[in-house]
């Protein structure tokens, strides 16, 4: 009799940020991260460059009891379970939930990544239908605002974002960027209880757009781009002001400095000494 253990994969986290997605064409206009683009743009990406993507300590042990395997991939990472012959788990993961912990490894993050940073708090999604604000499922292909998946921070102790950190440790809760809560036996085929095709879950990041601002050494303005641009780290954007004439300088980077407005209706500016 063999003893081998088959694992077949129950779910996949692809974390897809159009910061490194998106490029531009040979004219330089603007070409948005689609599926159509995927195979090429995806050959190239890998979240490792920017964030860190980890089960909790208390998410461990319950892959480890489970018969989980966690494992990291270049889109975000992919959890495979031990099934028998008939492709059920060979553990009841009735009561399992995995909670997975995103962190920035990047200091630049916020920079070109479309988030608040005003107001603090976690990024919680998750697969539960009972929480319908943060269901993971609602985020498709088209990237999208990420604050209705804020919890926001709170001392009161009956609050979400309180609730979140309780299962964690302190190391844990440090420098916290999000949480992806995953329900194991939501994943199951019907009532037949099998593992089927993995389900996949997708967090689609926006870039952070902003008005380009170019100075002369004495910090006095020179021109200004007439609308606002996204940060991108492929291709070359084409600078143009309000009377869309070509300003003969660089696109802005994250490495540039950034002026926030008093009022938070104008768009965030940022400075490239020319």
């Amino acid at each position: 009799m063999s003893s081998t253990i088959t694992y077949l994969p129950i779910f996949n986290l692809n974390i897809l940020h159009n910061y490194f997605l998106d490029k531009t064409d040979k004219d330089g206009n603007i070409v948005v991260f689609n599926d159509i683009q995927k195979p090429e743009v995806l050959s190239t990406y890998n979240v490792s460059d920017f964030l860190q993507v980890i089960p909790s300590k208390s998410s461990q042990r319950i892959l480890k009891n489970h018969r989980v395997v966690f494992k990291k991939s270049t889109n975000g990472a992919t959890c495979f379970i031990s099934v028998d012959q008939g492709n059920k788990p060979l553990i009841d993961i009735t009561d399992a939930t995995i909670d997975l912990l995103i962190y920035s490894r990047d200091p630049s993050f916020e920079k070109y990544t479309d988030i608040d940073t005003v107001t603090k708090g976690i990024y919680f999604f998750t697969n539960d239908s009972t929480e319908a604000d943060n269901e993971i499922d609602a985020l498709g292909n088209t990237a999208t605002s990420l604050e209705d998946y804020k919890v926001a921070m709170s001392i009161d102790p009956n609050s979400k974002y309180q609730e979140l950190l309780s299962a964690l440790t302190g190391a844990e809760q440090r420098s916290l960027l999000g949480i992806v809560s995953i329900h194991l036996n939501d994943l199951l085929e019907g009532g037949a209880g099998t593992v089927g095709d993995p389900t996949e879950f997708k967090i689609a990041l926006k870039n952070r757009k902003t008005v380009w601002v170019y100075l002369d050494q004495d910090g006095s303005v020179v021109s200004t781009t007439g609308t606002v641009q996204p940060l991108m780290h492929k291709g070359s954007i084409i600078p143009k002001d309000i009377n869309d004439t070509i300003i003969p300088y660089r696109m802005a980077t994250p490495f540039d400095a950034f002026e926030y407005p008093t009022d938070t209706n104008l768009p965030i500016e940022t400075q490239i000494y020319i």
